[in-house]
């Protein structure tokens, strides 16, 4: 039986990022027979409804409050007053609705962009991780800073006609190389100079398979040394930990 993987993101553009990431590092790690083919044999991303490939954060409020996720009207763990003002409380509801769910889920990945407040934002999710036991579910977080075309920037380098210009004059505009510091891309503001969408079209327009090859071909090395600021580099280091032993059956 495959190991089943709940998804919890915001649009599947998210959803196919991380998990396409996520099978890269699968398949760098096991063992030398296995072809691509085999990890729809061994992983399956679900989301908590049936034949779904995964649960939008939007979905969250509408879903049934789990069995034993709830005490005195409010959910388990409802400690530090922030987290009224962060993700905890629909990340908690998540994850206990990972653990309780049938048929069984061995993991869950959360993926948020953090947007605006993004250290506050992250410590909400990592405390709603560490209150579910180690051993009942594995828990990887994939949280953009601040966006999740901040993680395709930390991958591209221009190699068609154009592309070298196109980055030249985004460097020239913003004051810094996007790439290495995509996390500065923070503005709410769609469109504005710093908008992360806005550069990534500037630099390869509405080009899908473009923008995957970004984070399909680039090295782990570049990705790991740019991601840094971007939360990309954590979140492979998760995945490598946590996730990748999981689905090979081995450590890493």
């Amino acid at each position: 039986m495959p190991v089943r993987i709940a998804v919890i993101a915001e649009a599947e553009a998210d959803r196919q990022l991380v998990c396409e990431l996520i099978d890269r590092k699968i398949l760098e790690h096991a063992p030398d027979w296995w072809e691509k083919e085999q990890l729809e044999v061994e992983r399956e991303y679900c989301g908590l409804a049936p034949g779904t490939l995964f649960t939008p954060w939007t979905r969250l409020n509408d879903l049934p409050s789990p069995e034993g996720a709830l005490r005195r009207g409010g959910f388990i763990g409802f400690g530090a007053r922030r987290h009224l003002h962060s993700d905890y409380p629909l990340g908690r509801k998540a994850l206990v609705s990972c653990a309780l769910a049938k048929p069984e889920v061995k993991a869950v990945i959360l993926i948020r962009d953090m947007d605006q407040q993004p250290e506050e934002r992250a410590d909400s999710l990592a405390q709603a991780r560490g209150e579910i036991p180690a051993n009942s579910l594995t828990i990887v977080l994939a949280l953009p800073r601040a966006k999740r075309e901040a993680w395709v920037l930390n991958g591209f380098d221009p190699k068609y006609d154009g592309e070298h210009g196109a980055l030249a004059e985004v460097r020239e505009n913003l004051g810094f190389d996007p790439r290495i510091h995509a996390e500065r891309l923070d503005t709410m503001e769609r469109g504005a100079k710093r908008d992360a969408k806005r550069v990534l079209k500037c630099l390869i327009g509405d080009d899908r398979e473009r923008e995957a090859s970004c984070w399909r071909q680039t090295s782990w090395v570049v990705l790991r040394e740019r991601g840094v600021g971007s939360g990309l580099t954590q979140f492979l280091a998760d995945v490598k930990e946590r996730l990748v032993p999981l689905v090979i059956g081995q450590p890493v």
